[in-house]
């Protein structure tokens, strides 16, 4: 019953003989309620999806009866509260999302000890306290982890080396520096990467780029990260390195990258070289945002070669000379930025 607009989850559904469903979609519809009580007389239910339904109101601690329970989706509502311990019950569950809602307090202990765990969202709630290696012991099926938007401290020992292999690690906003974490480069498969305004003022490790030269999406804005990436190639699709202390030339970019932004760093000298020495191949990119560095000289003239750029912002540099003819070839083109320069 996803998406059928529905707006009054009524008490008289628990007179129905539902013992034998598996499976309850409930999802994107407009019930502005509490969960009704029925719902926990669902002994024999396996997936359950309430996500953006406007639920308000506590997580109730009956959610944990739902023993046979292997995947819960109740993100984008209005839940508040802590988060119940009982979920600790549900040791079939592979995949927990409780993601932007107003959930506060601390991650209970029995949610670190599901052992079969795939995927955990609890980003853009209210959450706090401090994670360290020994919550994420038990958890050596996990692929998915989302922490973002909340107020964790994430403190784990230098030479850990998790339990798990990631495929997707998003934990912005929360507190992880100083450092870049080492145990990143043990993470065989992870492809996107979200650890933006982490607290991170480290000099980025050798390492750390041939790390990222297999994530697609990498995602470290707002930190304090610095080193030289004159030398260094970035080949990902989605790259935010904004609002660091990143120097030297532009780095090099491969023909995959669809949106690169290196805004508010201290790079410098000229564009061309980074841009034009990717020629001759079908370039992706998409929106490019090179503004408030310190780039200098004329603006490149190999336009031709970005059919696909949108959104091009070069404001806020040192840049001189005309505007190429070249970029009134871009037939996409939709906005350009060269204020201040």
């Amino acid at each position: 019953m996803s998406a059928c607009q529905l707006d009054n989850i009524s008490p008289s559904y628990g007179y129905a003989n539902l013992i034998s469903l598996t499976a309850l979609d409930l999802s994107y519809n407009k019930f502005s309620c509490e969960l009704p009580n029925w719902l926990f007389n669902l002994s024999n239910v396996l997936h359950l999806d309430l996500s953006v339904s406007k639920f308000t109101g506590l997580l109730p601690e009956s959610l944990g009866n739902l023993i046979y329970l292997e995947f819960v989706d109740l993100s984008n509502n209005s839940f508040s509260g802590p988060i119940p311990a009982t979920l600790g019950n549900l040791s079939s569950l592979t995949f927990l999302d409780l993601e932007k809602n107003q959930l506060n307090g601390t991650l209970p202990e029995s949610i670190w000890q599901l052992p079969n765990l795939m995927a955990l969202s609890v980003a853009s709630n209210y959450l706090s306290g401090v994670v360290s290696e020994v919550n994420f012991s038990r958890l050596s099926r996990l692929k998915l982890l989302d922490m973002a938007a909340n107020a964790f401290i994430i403190n784990v020992n230098s030479h850990w080396i998790p339990p798990f292999q990631l495929q997707m690690i998003s934990i912005g906003s929360c507190k992880l520096g100083p450092k870049l974490p080492a145990w990143l480069q043990t993470q065989k498969s992870l492809k996107y990467i979200d650890i933006s305004k982490a607290g991170l003022v480290d000099a980025a490790p050798d390492w750390f780029w041939n790390f990222a030269a297999c994530v697609k999406c990498i995602k470290l804005p707002n930190n304090a990260i610095s080193g030289d990436l004159s030398n260094v190639l970035l080949n990902s699709s989605f790259i935010d390195l904004s609002s660091n202390h990143f120097r030297g030339q532009l780095p090099l970019i491969s023909p995959h990258i669809t949106m690169y932004n290196v805004a508010n760093n201290s790079f410098s000298g000229p564009i061309s070289p980074s841009i034009c020495s990717v020629v001759n191949v079908e370039n992706k990119l998409e929106v490019m945002d090179l503004s408030r560095n310190n780039l200098s000289g004329d603006l490149p003239d190999c336009w031709r070669h970005w059919q696909s750029l949108l959104h091009l912002n070069l404001g806020s540099n040192i840049l001189s000379g005309k505007i190429p003819n070249s970029l009134g070839s871009l037939l996409r083109f939709q906005s350009l930025h060269l204020a201040n320069n």
